[in-house]
């Protein structure tokens, strides 16, 4: 629903379905894993410690289209600071695509992003009533109760990871145990240079300035938990 540093938009195919009926994103970011297909049909509860990102998913869960239609397109330089009519999360919303690939929301319109904005206004009017049922909270993954889900756990990678501000006091040993501890289908992500848990590799990328890298992945499945 909104850019987001790390975002999984173009992997979330290539990750497991859900094997249970409820999904648990103890790391929630832009939840692209349970919005892929037919996955936000699922009871979907979303976790994160960044009260920016959990602003945004409680404006859309309860916006309506009519509300996202109302929001303003701004020209290249402008700085929506200056639309002083929208809430926190309209303006974090904007911020994000505004100025892509980036952790926290930007105010000035970049002009290599002038029509980003534009673009996810029309993808969150269509895809809006998909979220309505969702749940959000600001809480620690710690905090987040442990129940048979499909867990997908995205946390700030060992490396990249510093561009987040949670990911810059991450206890990855604690996480992996954590990880391993979860009932149900647990989904863990991480970049190449991680190493706090057996990770496979799942797709190689090509990102910004051409720079080539590779997405990790560990699975684990207690059913019998």
């Amino acid at each position: 629903m909104f850019y987001y540093y790390g975002r999984k938009f173009r992997l979330a195919k290539l990750y497991p379905e859900p094997k249970h009926e409820k999904i648990i994103e103890p790391f929630a970011g832009s939840a692209a894993y349970s919005l892929h297909g037919e996955r936000w049909k699922n009871a979907v509860e979303l976790y994160d410690t960044y009260d920016v990102v959990v602003a945004m998913w409680k404006y859309l869960i309860s916006a309506k289209t009519s509300d996202i239609e109302a929001l303003p397109e701004p020209e290249t330089g402008f700085d929506i600071r200056n639309y002083r009519q929208l809430c926190d999360a309209e303006r974090y919303i904007m911020g994000f695509a505004i100025n892509t690939g980036v952790a926290s929301p930007r105010n000035i319109v970049a002009k290599s992003n002038y029509n980003r904005w534009s673009a996810n206004k029309r993808y969150i009017i269509r895809n809006l009533y998909k979220v309505k049922h969702w749940k959000v909270s600001l809480r620690s993954y710690e905090d987040v109760p442990n129940e048979k889900a499909t867990w997908f756990i995205d946390p700030p990678y060992f490396v990249q990871g510093s561009h987040y501000v949670e990911g810059k006091s991450l206890d990855y040993a604690h996480l992996s145990s954590y990880c391993k501890e979860r009932f149900g289908l647990a989904i863990v992500c991480e970049g190449e240079e991680g190493a706090w848990l057996d990770f496979q590799n799942l797709k190689v990328l090509k990102g910004f300035k051409n720079r080539i890298s590779a997405e990790k992945v560990w699975i684990g499945n207690d059913d019998e938990s």
